[in-house]
């Protein structure tokens, strides 16, 4: 059993910076990582209708009605 020191970060996996928060983007398998607020929305902007159909979020939002 090793005793080194194991340390995590929370570095962006596009921009290299450290942020409190990531998020985790599996798209692809060159996309595989976490990602910062905007990195990950840049990503998620790129994909197709059909891709961003596959997130729950994208799809509860455009099919509901404004009454």
């Amino acid at each position: 059993m090793s005793l080194n020191k194991k340390i995590l970060t929370m570095t962006c996996s596009n921009c290299v910076k450290e942020h409190k928060t990531l998020a985790w983007f599996g798209m692809t398998r060159m996309t595989e990582a976490f990602f910062c607020r905007k990195c990950w929305g840049r990503l998620f902007n790129n994909l197709t209708k059909q891709e961003k159909g596959e997130w729950y979020f994208y799809g509860k939002s455009k099919n509901t009605n404004n009454t």
